[in-house]
């Protein structure tokens, strides 16, 4: 049977043993076929798990197959596996493909690749379990190095002191710092302070003095007042009238001529020097 015939019946009888979902024909031409398959590490029935994977396998059929092997590669394979663990079971794929040479040999390669799945799976668990491990060691190695403690020799101190007086050195220079800040600061508020209260000073001293010319306003009586506080400045004009002499008649002489003032009394002259003599006119 010739080369294509036998491809033809075997990628025909690939496709009603497979499902859609695990067998896709890539190309179908002769003599550039090319097939591929998704296995599952999730067996029928059972749930999905955190170390479930999949296995992408295209193989490629040669103008000569299956008198010579087909090409076999993985897709996305490192996705899950070490490159080690690859070639691996890409050794064991080609053994079964040259051992089985001049028939068709690609449901046999794939029967061998499910039975690698198991082993796969194992592989994949511990391989879990050695990051858990080593993880957990790692863990207990820093736990316990807090209280082993660092071996001290002459390189060690003098690193150690290095990092000691650099720390000292920077501690010492923020402390200066907050003693610079803090003194400016208290500079600050005591010349606020200062100002305050030279200022409040000069306040209260105008107001002193404003009470002291208020006090000294009030200490002053009206005239009214005075008459009202003291009684004998009523007495006093009258007491003065009373000490005086006065001549009556010439105050009549006076009112004659002022009811006639071109009469003139015939001892205005008289009375004129008398008044004189005596103080009066």
């Amino acid at each position: 049977m010739a080369s294509e015939e036998e491809q033809q019946q075997e990628i025909e009888a690939l496709g009603a043993i497979y499902g859609d979902h695990e067998f896709e024909i890539i190309n179908g031409e002769y003599p550039n076929i090319e097939v591929k398959f998704v296995l599952s590490s999730v067996t029928q029935g059972a749930s999905e798990a955190d170390d479930d994977f999949e296995l992408n396998l295209v193989i490629s059929l040669p103008r000569d197959y299956p008198h010579v092997a087909p090409q076999i590669r993985f897709e996305d394979f490192e996705d899950y596996f070490s490159v080690n663990v690859i070639d691996g079971v890409m050794i064991k794929l080609r053994e079964v493909a040259n051992e089985n040479l001049g028939m068709v040999m690609i449901f046999t390669i794939i029967s061998a690749l499910q039975e690698e799945i198991g082993v796969l799976i194992e592989h994949r668990k511990r391989e879990k379990e050695n990051i858990v491990e080593e993880k957990k060691k790692k863990e207990e190695e820093k736990e316990q190095a807090r209280f082993v403690g660092t071996i001290v020799n002459l390189e060690t101190f003098k690193k150690w002191k290095e990092g000691f007086d650099k720390e000292r050195l920077a501690q010492k220079e923020k402390l200066i710092r907050c003693q610079v800040s803090y003194r400016s600061h208290m500079i600050h508020f005591n010349l606020t302070i200062t100002s305050s209260c030279i200022e409040m000073g000069i306040q209260e001293a105008r107001r002193n003095v404003c009470k002291e010319r208020e006090a000294a306003l009030a200490g002053k009586l009206t005239g009214r007042q005075q008459f009202l506080k003291d009684a004998t400045l009523n007495l006093s004009d009258a007491k003065i009238m009373e000490d005086v002499d006065i001549d009556e008649s010439l105050f009549d002489d006076q009112v004659h001529y002022l009811t006639n003032p071109f009469i003139r009394p015939a001892n205005h002259h008289k009375n004129l020097r008398r008044s004189r003599r005596t103080g009066h006119g």
